[in-house]
């Protein structure tokens, strides 16, 4: 069964997100360009409160909306440049104390027919007959192995999440983000973007709209924190007719509360990518850090962390 994370009885509500990510080039480039997606829209699941978002140096700046309802915004260096930093500052409430407020009868619901008149605002994350990424056969036998003794579309998909938080290993440089499904699978390692990807592929397997979304989660006091995380951090959404979409968190073998905070969504982690950058220059590489902090704050958004 899928935990809900919660500390003690008191449910997280005011949290503060600082991140810096800093690139570097080996040495200057004639043109940069970035796109980031680090601006979280305000909904029934979160608040946002402040949010302050700054590029260095100064750039060429273009705000856009993409296909899946992102705002976005584009940097260009069309001169020499030999690196640039990205700051966020956000101060966000969270809402989504309770994942499981729904009707008790909705989690045996069963996955819906082929037919199905599915609401339009679940267009484009249905299965694909020409994604190969939604028609692996080794994830639709393994989601219908590992979800075959439980009822209900909703706890099939729970069933697929206890798995991969039981079954799977969290490991950094086995997979990146073109690595399919099915190898995830066969690997049982990766990070929070793989499980992600695998319980979205699985989810479609069985005709249920499924998206990935990226954004940020507040992982306990900070004296028990190894330090900044080096990354955001990422999740899966699956659409019920009786339920709405709910968001699932397979790393963490959680349902996403009121310890995440959304930010950006997309058919697979692409949409939905932070920071996608390109430049111009033969024979340069490029060194990049991400520092992300998340803590408890109060009402005027000061971090409350001991």
């Amino acid at each position: 069964m899928v935990r809900h994370f919660a500390e003690g009885s008191v449910w997280i509500v005011h949290l503060a997100v600082t991140q810096r990510t800093r690139c570097r080039y080996s040495r200057p480039v004639q043109f940069a360009r970035i796109e980031y997606r680090v601006f979280p829209a305000g909904s029934a699941e979160q608040n946002v409160i402040r949010l302050n978002v700054a590029i260095e140096p100064d750039s060429e700046r273009s705000d856009f909306t993409d296909a899946w309802g992102n705002l976005y915004r584009k940097a260009e260096w069309p001169e020499s440049l030999d690196g640039w930093t990205l700051s966020v500052d956000l101060f966000v409430q969270t809402l989504m104390d309770n994942p499981f407020a729904f009707a008790a009868a909705a989690a045996d619901a069963p996955v819906p027919d082929r037919d199905f008149p599915w609401p339009p605002e679940t267009a484009g994350y249905r299965r694909w007959e020409y994604d190969p990424w939604d028609n692996e056969p080794a994830v639709e036998a393994w989601a219908r192995e590992i979800s075959a003794p439980v009822r209900g579309a909703f706890k099939k998909i729970q069933a697929l999440v206890d798995a991969i938080h039981r079954q799977f290993k969290f490991c950094k440089g086995m997979t990146d983000v073109k690595t399919p499904p099915a190898e995830i699978l066969r690997l049982k390692v990766g990070v929070c973007q793989d499980f992600s990807t695998l319980l979205i592929a699985a989810a479609r397997t069985f005709g249920l709209p499924a998206r990935y979304v990226s954004g940020y989660i507040y992982e306990g006091p900070k004296s028990n924190r190894a330090g900044s995380a080096p990354s955001g951090h990422g999740w899966a959404e699956v659409y019920f007719p009786d339920i709405g979409w709910r968001g699932f968190d397979p790393l963490n073998g959680i349902l996403a509360c009121q310890t995440h905070v959304r930010v950006a969504q997309g058919r697979w982690y692409a949409d939905a990518a932070p920071i996608v950058g390109r430049f111009i220059g033969a024979g340069v590489t490029q060194t990049t850090e991400t520092e992300i902090t998340v803590d408890k704050a109060d009402a005027s958004g000061r971090s409350i962390e001991p």
